[in-house]
């Protein structure tokens, strides 16, 4: 099975065979296309798809505020609790 790779949604197609004269529907975004004349195919490397999935790094974590050796703030005004 190969795979084809559609215009207005850019996500590959399975396909039986690969014939430039034949019109397809994108099984995805459900758009006629066809072939360009002159295809270009791009093999992908491990390495690439390794680079395009890969999740971008976190920031690192900061370390936690110790409320223990913060004033707590004067809520009591006028003797009244709020």
């Amino acid at each position: 099975m190969e795979y084809i790779r559609c215009p207005t949604c850019d996500k590959s197609n399975p396909v039986e065979e690969i014939d430039v004269k034949k019109q397809y529907t994108c099984i995805f975004c459900g758009m006629p296309f066809t072939l360009p004349e002159e295809s270009e195919t791009r093999q992908v490397s491990g390495e690439e798809a390794e680079e395009e999935n890969r999740i971008p790094e976190a920031p690192p974590r900061q370390e936690p505020i110790n409320r223990n050796l913060t004033k707590p703030l004067d809520r009591e005004k006028d003797g009244v609790l709020r």
